[in-house]
């Protein structure tokens, strides 16, 4: 059960993109080279691309791998995929124990046409303790075809009156013609009846929703899992200010784009 004033949910920030190495030192490596493609037009017989790392010392390394996340970095869109130096087709290893780490990122034909951003992290031992460190960030224009359409919300489920202490639950649903998987976050934003916006103890403004089913870890209060409809619930303590509290609602997929608003008035008693 969720309460606006106790709500504690973090936001990943979108760090500033470079096509070069980020971290290229450790006490136990350096990192030479790293190469990415920074453009891909995607088709049926081209649906992949290859990365590659290279470092001068490979005794404390345990892996290196590459993430693919939509430009916001909020959300991570393909499997982590592992560099290999094992001179093999399937990584795409020209040359085995040479410390050039390869690797193969497969797309499919539902991503969309957007910036995607690339990292490529290693994870090393260091004084005992497995740490990593991402040792490049590329962004990838990704050209697949197919066009993004911002997804639409509709049919908002909210009382229109509520009571101190008395959880109340509300749901919105959510269409994306590119599909669910392209929603990136759902969510409200709540006004005091003076118009002012509450913001919780660490900044936040926006609360989410979830698609997660009844069994989840969120406690939503969502029914069904993946059907499009996202869900949250409420509660008012004590000493809140009574009358018309307004909600607004949004969805936004991983190109960013936001959905059309949904506002609502509740009246608390």
């Amino acid at each position: 059960m969720l309460s606006f004033v106790f709500a504690i949910i973090l936001l990943q920030s979108c760090d500033d993109v470079s096509d070069e190495i980020v971290n290229a030192e450790s006490s136990k490596f350096n990192v030479i080279e790293v190469n990415v493609p920074t453009s891909f037009i995607y088709s049926a017989n081209n649906n992949s691309i290859a990365v590659t790392a290279k470092i001068d010392n490979n005794s404390f390394v345990e892996k290196i791998e590459a993430y693919v996340y939509n430009e916001l970095k909020s959300n991570q869109i393909i499997d982590p995929v592992e560099l290999k130096d094992d001179g093999s087709s399937t990584s795409g290893d020209n040359a085995k124990n040479d410390l050039t780490y390869s690797g193969i990122i497969n797309f499919n034909s539902e991503m969309v046409s957007s910036d995607y951003i690339i990292e490529i992290v290693i994870v090393y031992t260091q004084f005992g303790e497995q740490l990593s460190d991402i040792i490049s960030q590329t962004k990838l224009d990704y050209s697949s075809g197919v066009q993004n359409v911002t997804p639409v919300i509709s049919n908002l489920v909210i009382p229109s009156s509520v009571t101190f202490s008395s959880a109340f639950k509300f749901s919105v649903k959510v269409e994306d013609q590119n599909g669910l998987t392209d929603i990136d976050k759902v969510w409200y934003e709540l006004f005091r009846p003076n118009g002012t916006q509450v913001q919780n103890s660490q900044g936040i403004t926006k609360f989410d929703l979830y698609d997660d089913g009844p069994s989840s870890a969120s406690n939503s209060g969502d029914l069904v899992s993946n059907d499009g409809v996202y869900t949250s619930q409420l509660t008012f303590p004590s000493g809140q200010p009574t009358g018309e509290w307004r909600m607004e609602f949004f969805a936004r997929d991983l190109s960013g784009e936001v959905s059309n608003k949904i506002e609502a008035k509740v009246n608390l008693q």
